[in-house]
């Protein structure tokens, strides 16, 4: 295993160089992009041209980008092409999100979600409910972004879409991280993660490993944060992922920062900053101020921290970002206090008290339970109604199977009845026959037998007669002697 000075070593390095390597790979990706399309017609493949300059500029230039992907739309509501239509309306929505106009982002995202319905894609539906899921979650609304999480969920394990639910997974732990339910946070990351490390794919671990991170940071445990931070980073270093390098370096400083290392702290805070700036990302940019800001007020650097924190506080009601609002005025708070301004420490802290209530209070976690709740009871009534259906359809396979053998056993009895029949007649037809050919033999017998009395009494008729013809004879010649006297 690699040490933490290594990782370190790596990340340095590779900042230095990223920038150079990023802009050589990324301009040859675009010319290609640009390439075809001047040479394209206008069918789907133009569409999604079209959406892939789309994301090449989304962190580069926001008006390029927003441009690239109203073509996209425009051509495909003319190509009536429904799902060239719904990748258009989330990425507007990922455009505003990134700008934190969360209203505008989920009126799109609500647009995508409902052309993915009207084409029935569900992966797209799932998809649109948890980006839905962070819009609510970023706002601080965690019993909507909850319940849209839920039915994302749903969706993806009717589907078993292993890499959908690792997201669901990851969302859900996301949303109660900003409730402040470490456990719970936890218990859904350390499912995503291993829900991901099941498919085998290494490039979406990123997240997964830093969310894990976070809550080991939270419960104080930083060694297992920093491995979990350093294992992120390598793999967000290896895939040139910007966001996922500035989200881990933000990570990796705040774990100095509550292990008083400060300087670490500052400088992967910085690095983080200039990549949020970088890309416009001001939620990232809001959350980094903020800590920049409360370090400098351990450090007693007032001056600094009240610059960052203010501007801090700035983005996070621009983005209108609840919990960032919440995070940055408890800052605030800390340091007029320490400044021994404590009318507007008193403010801020009224403030942070407000946002903390608006974000989490009895009723909503009475909503959020009653969510999941319902989700669960729907989970198990699903299972206990696949269950009913499969018993039913052994039910009438055994029902079926009893049917194929009564008909069987009907057939065979059938069968040997007709054969039975068969021979019967048959026995009866030979019994007669010979009782006929008896019949005719005792005929036959008898008038043998009386031809041969026949026979006999002629032959006793004949013998008579010959016995008078011989005497006769014998008569004759005896008298015919006595008549010739002898000289």
């Amino acid at each position: 295993m690699r040490s933490l000075s290594t990782y370190i070593l790596l990340f340095i390095i590779w900042f230095n160089c990223f920038a150079i390597n990023k802009f050589y790979a990324q301009n040859n990706q675009i010319d290609s992009l640009k390439s075809f399309l001047s040479t394209s017609i206008d069918d789907t493949n133009k569409v999604k041209c079209l959406k892939d300059l789309f994301f090449e500029y989304e962190f580069q230039d926001s008006l390029l980008a927003n441009q690239y992907i109203i073509q996209s739309l425009n051509l495909s509501k003319q190509l009536n092409y429904k799902l060239g239509e719904a990748w258009a309306y989330s990425c507007l929505g990922f455009l505003h999100e990134d700008n934190g106009e969360y209203d505008d982002a989920l009126e799109y995202f609500n647009k995508s979600l409902n052309v993915y319905k009207s084409i029935q894609k569900p992966k797209g539906v799932a998809d649109c409910l948890v980006n839905i899921s962070n819009i609510f979650s970023l706002r601080g609304q965690y019993v909507k972004a909850i319940e849209s999480s839920l039915k994302s969920l749903k969706i993806s394990e009717e589907l078993h879409d292993k890499e959908r639910i690792s997201s669901n997974y990851g969302s859900l732990g996301t949303i109660y991280f900003g409730m402040e339910d470490l456990p719970k946070a936890l218990t859904y990351f350390l499912k995503s993660l291993k829900t991901y490390e099941d498919l085998g794919l290494k490039k979406g671990l990123t997240t997964r490993l830093a969310n894990v991170g976070v809550i080991y940071k939270e419960q104080g445990e930083f060694k297992k944060a920093l491995e979990y931070y350093f294992r992120a980073l390598e793999i967000a270093v290896e895939f040139n992922k910007t966001k996922s390098i500035m989200v881990v370096s933000q990570n990796i400083g705040s774990v100095y920062d509550d292990m008083k290392q400060y300087d670490k702290a500052l400088d992967y805070y910085y690095k983080s900053l200039a990549i949020s700036k970088e890309i416009n990302d001001k939620n990232t940019m809001s959350m980094i101020m903020a800590n920049i800001g409360s370090l400098n007020t351990i450090l007693n650097n007032y001056k600094v921290a009240e610059e960052y924190l203010l501007k801090a506080f700035s983005l996070a009601k621009e983005t209108e970002s609840l919990s960032n609002q919440k995070i940055t005025s408890e800052f605030l708070s800390d340091l007029y206090e320490k400044k021994n301004d404590f009318k507007k420490a008193h403010e801020y802290y009224k403030l942070f008290s407000s946002y903390k209530d608006s974000i989490y209070n009895i009723e909503k976690y009475e909503d959020i339970t009653r969510n999941e709740l319902t989700y669960e009871f729907d989970k198990k009534e699903a299972l206990l109604k696949k269950e009913q259906e499969k018993k039913e359809a052994i039910s009438k396979i055994d029902k079926k199977r009893q049917q194929l053998f009564i008909w069987f056993l009907s057939s065979i009895v059938l069968a040997v009845t007709i054969i039975s029949l068969l021979v019967f007649r048959t026995l009866r037809v030979t019994k007669k026959q010979k009782q006929i050919i008896e019949t005719q033999k005792e005929l036959v017998e008898e008038k043998q037998k009386e031809i041969i009395d026949s026979i006999r009494y002629a032959r006793r008729i004949q013998d008579a007669l010959l016995s008078s013809q011989a005497y006769i004879e014998r008569n004759l010649t005896r008298l015919k002697n006595n008549s010739n006297p002898k000289i």
